[in-house]
């Protein structure tokens, strides 16, 4: 039996060294270029209505301190509570 002889092929050109080059050249403009920050835009902020600043917190929120402080007592007691039975 003959088998026909293989057909001759071109040699592949090496790909890689050309990928190295093309990323060489990609870090370096990437670290010569000039990175800007982006221009400021112009920005109108509101005005409060009154001049006087708003009152914070006041007797609620003593109150509500007063409450959580309490809260955390209890829960404190019942632990204890607990490891001791």
């Amino acid at each position: 039996m003959r088998l026909a002889a293989p057909r001759p092929t071109r040699p592949r050109e090496p790909v890689v060294p050309m990928i190295n080059v093309v990323f060489l050249l990609l870090i370096f403009f990437l670290m010569a270029a000039v990175i800007a920050p982006p221009e400021p835009f112009g920005v109108t902020l509101p005005r409060a209505a009154a001049d006087d600043p708003p009152a914070t917190g006041g007797a609620r929120q003593g109150h509500a301190e007063r409450l959580g402080r309490c809260d955390h007592r209890r829960h404190q007691e019942e632990d204890q509570q607990q490891k001791d039975h």
